[in-house]
């Protein structure tokens, strides 16, 4: 058993306290909002953003909730777009890198060389924006969806991960009857579930906090569209409540605040189950065999 060092000590008492700091500063924002979310009206007027509420009450969630569906439907829209989102995502991704990841593919160099550069020199966003008007797809899901199916980035990931599969694995498999879809489904993809799981976790992040694409390609006579942090979006900009009507400071404040942990409480809730895979997956590389 090693000995702890008296410097080794020092090192880790001043790790901790720099973790520690770090995780205040982090949390502390979230605190303070989800304390204003909490706050009536009248104390947030008078005393603004404290660490714990005053006068706690619900007043807000209930009118983020109550009569208009603004939020309600904001909220299943972003549900259906990060959830279609990821599928298209994973699906065209690890589809995308499993030939790739085989050496006997023909023109496999070329098309990782096509996504290279398209990882170095994307369109932009006007080009993507005149495509997307010209293809009929705006105001509508596909304007956000079909633009993010494949990332270059991700593609690479996988595609190197995949290489690394024992290609003893697919002959036996090939040898029980299997064929390519068969090995991709019961080979490749349970034995790269921690770099697919983090795939995911940015995807749906991605997606979810996503606000400036639908805010570019849904117009004003379809915002019944707009996922939640479009919503929440404009609601900082206007300064109005979800139902549309004007809203004294205070208040509007407290909505806002609500919408803010009404929209992050998915993923809060989803990373702790989440977390294993993530952490396996970005530490992928990190320890040569």
């Amino acid at each position: 058993m090693a000995i702890e060092t008296k410097s080794r000590k020092i090192f880790n008492i001043c790790n901790v306290a720099v973790l520690g700091l770090l995780g205040i500063a982090f949390l502390l924002p979230y605190v303070m909002i989800v304390s204003a979310s909490l706050t009536d009206e009248g104390a947030f007027l008078a005393h603004g953003y404290s660490v714990l509420p005053r006068d706690i009450t619900f007043s807000a969630y209930i009118q983020l909730f109550k009569g208009d569906t603004t939020v309600i439907r904001a909220f299943f829209n972003s549900v259906f777009l990060t959830v279609c989102g990821v599928i298209l995502h994973v699906g065209t991704t690890t589809l995308a890198a499993y030939p790739l990841s085989k050496k006997k593919f023909v023109g496999g160099g070329v098309f990782m060389k096509i996504i290279i550069f398209s990882m170095l020199f994307s369109g932009g966003l006007i080009p993507t924006y005149m495509l997307i008007v010209n293809m009929g797809l705006k105001n509508s899901y596909l304007a956000i969806l079909l633009p993010c199916m494949l990332a270059p980035w991700n593609c690479i990931l996988i595609r190197n991960y995949f290489s690394s599969v024992p290609p003893a694995l697919e002959e036996a498999c090939k040898m029980d009857g299997g064929n390519n879809l068969t090995v991709f489904l019961k080979i490749y993809i349970p034995m790269s579930k921690s770099i697919i799981a983090s795939i995911i976790l940015f995807t749906a992040v991605a997606f979810w906090n996503n606000w400036s694409a639908p805010v570019l390609y849904f117009d004003s006579r379809h915002k019944d569209m707009l996922p939640l942090t479009a919503v929440l979006q404009q609601m900082l900009q206007e300064n109005v409540n979800p139902s549309g009507g004007n809203a004294s400071s205070g208040f509007a404040e407290n909505v806002k605040m609500a919408t803010v942990v009404v929209s992050t409480l998915p993923i809060i809730i989803a990373y702790p189950f989440m977390q294993k895979y993530f952490i396996s997956g970005i530490m992928l590389g990190s320890v040569k065999e």
